[in-house]
């Protein structure tokens, strides 16, 4: 059993299993006032462990001897560790808890020391384990680079200011993703008559690869076809050595110095030609615009509709709801980089359907705190590369659990559920006091749109904006962290209705910006 090195981490003299021994029998400091919580924790730890490395497993081997269970991990598995503890930890009861990682030496011996702290009521419980690790292997752990910061150069210092102090939305108009074309030139143009200032590139759905959930699915491990349907096969003999893969290749960008280029978290030519297109307009332009944007779908949409080869969404399979989310969160950091060449800021939207579903039956058993955690993730990595991140959601949802995440723009289907919106007034008065953007979708994309105009949409914005002044913010401070979109994106639509959505969102964001209307 071999296990491949992570990129730019380990030297090639490294044993691909060395050895890193896992003490299991004395490493719980118990609260002996509450052996009731401390001692189930425990079994916890060992039980988790045990299942997980039942059988073969590339990162590592679990051994019941006399002495007690022994756990030698791969490199890979080292490496993996702290995810697979945080995995143990992540039930509701657990409580308010960190994990934290220590280099040591014990009885002369290089060690790491795992410390688990959880906070219950009335006592806190630390979990400590201890690896004892060969001589060769603190090499490996000094190649162990530092998270990058979120800054990696000066000038990606400068980038990011100039994203995050000179973009003032001013009632700018952009679009969400999907176009109901199929060439990908013409709807770029399409794009850039529209909204010249805010720009994106556009999906074409009416190819299969380039759908919401297909165009992101690539890089997932565990991919199959399972009777004639695209799946996460976990039960395939080789799924975990693939899922380490993955674990590999994403170390490999965050913590060694991989570059994102050409790797599994990248949009390739074939699923994202939009992509591509887009690049190449850019490129061409005399005048830059105000600004870029990207999307991405969003994690609880993705995770809630990818499936595993029963049928079961993959956001119930924690080991693959957790890659999924890092796919989509390198990807939207990959994003960022390219289009951040441009010098202008760049607009990440995370596109989430689903959660107009949140509450209801269909997802009873997704926590707040799973939303928040999936979405905290992505937008983590988009600001870490300097982006602004936008979430859109086209129905209506818990506003105030999507306000509360560190997300810097807002976008709602303004058109239908303003009235819900509004509902949550403190929450909005806190995002706009914070200096955050709302993405007003204020032009509907259902067949409403066909007996809309301008001035009838303008007038409903400015109707909206009164009742946000209530909240204590006058009109001209609302425009400046507004932008105008349509409720949705397009791409069901007949080509006619969606030119039309375009000319009409073009239209409101000119009218509300005091400029005479040119169609």
């Amino acid at each position: 059993m071999t296990v491949a090195p992570v990129a730019g981490l380990v030297s090639s003299s490294l044993e691909p299993f060395d050895i890193v021994d896992i003490l299991l029998r004395a490493t719980v400091a118990e609260n002996v006032r509450h052996p009731e919580i401390t001692l189930p924790m425990r079994r916890l730890v060992i039980e988790f462990l045990m299942t997980f490395f039942a059988g073969e497993n590339p990162l590592g081997l679990l051994q019941d001897r006399p002495d007690g269970l022994k756990l030698t991990l791969s490199v890979s598995g080292h490496l993996l560790f702290p995810r697979l503890l945080e995995l143990v930890f992540q039930r509701d009861d657990i409580g308010h808890h960190n994990l934290t990682r220590q280099k040591l030496f014990t009885a002369n011996r290089p060690c790491i020391r795992y410390t688990f702290k959880t906070y219950h009521r009335p006592c806190r419980v630390s979990i400590i384990l201890y690896c004892q690790i060969p001589d060769r292997m603190v090499i490996l752990m000094d190649l162990i680079k530092e998270r990058h910061s979120r800054f990696t150069s000066e000038n990606d210092r400068k980038v990011t200011e100039t994203m995050e102090e000179t973009f003032r939305p001013g009632g700018l108009p952009v679009l969400i993703g999907s176009l109901p074309l199929d060439d990908h030139e013409a709807a770029a143009r399409l794009v850039f008559r529209h909204t010249p200032e805010i720009p994106l590139w556009v999906q074409l759905p009416v190819f299969p690869k380039e759908g919401m959930i297909a165009q992101f699915m690539p890089g997932l491990p565990g991919l199959a076809t399972v009777e004639g349907r695209t799946c996460i096969d976990t039960s395939a003999g080789n799924f975990a050595a693939d899922l380490a893969a993955f674990y590999e290749d994403y170390l490999a960008v965050t913590d060694g110095g991989a570059t994102l280029d050409g790797s599994r978290f990248a949009l390739t030519p074939d699923m994202a030609r939009g992509f591509y297109v887009f690049m190449d307009h850019v490129a061409a332009l005399k005048t830059p615009p105000v600004a870029l944007k990207g999307q991405v779908t969003g994690p609880i949409t993705f995770t809630t509709a990818v499936k595993d080869q029963a049928g079961r969404a993959v956001f119930y399979d924690e080991s693959v709801r957790d890659a999924a989310v890092k796919l989509l969160a390198e990807n939207a950091r990959w994003q960022i980089r390219q289009l951040s060449r441009f010098g202008r800021p760049v607009i990440l939207f995370i596109d989430e359907p689903a959660l107009a579903g949140f509450g209801s039956s269909e997802f009873i058993s997704i926590s707040k705190a799973d939303v928040a955690a999936a979405l905290g993730e992505v937008i983590d990595a988009v600001h870490a590369e300097g982006g602004l991140a936008g979430i859109h959601v086209c129905a209506n949802t818990e506003w105030d659990l999507i306000i509360d995440t560190p997300i810097d723009i807002v976008n709602f289907d303004a058109y239908t559920y303003f009235d819900r919106f509004i509902l949550y007034g403190e929450a909005v008065r806190r995002f706009l006091e914070a200096g955050r953007i709302i993405a007003w979708g204020i032009v509907p994309t259902s067949e409403a749109v066909a007996n809309e105009t301008g001035d009838a949409l303008a007038a409903r914005w400015e109707d909206q904006a009164a009742q946000v002044r209530k909240l204590g913010f006058d009109r001209e401070r609302i425009l400046s962290q507004t932008l105008i979109t349509p409720s949705c994106g397009t791409g069901s639509l007949s080509r006619e209705h969606a030119v039309r959505v375009l000319d009409l969102t073009r239209a409101v964001s000119r009218r509300i910006r005091g400029i005479e209307v040119d169609r």
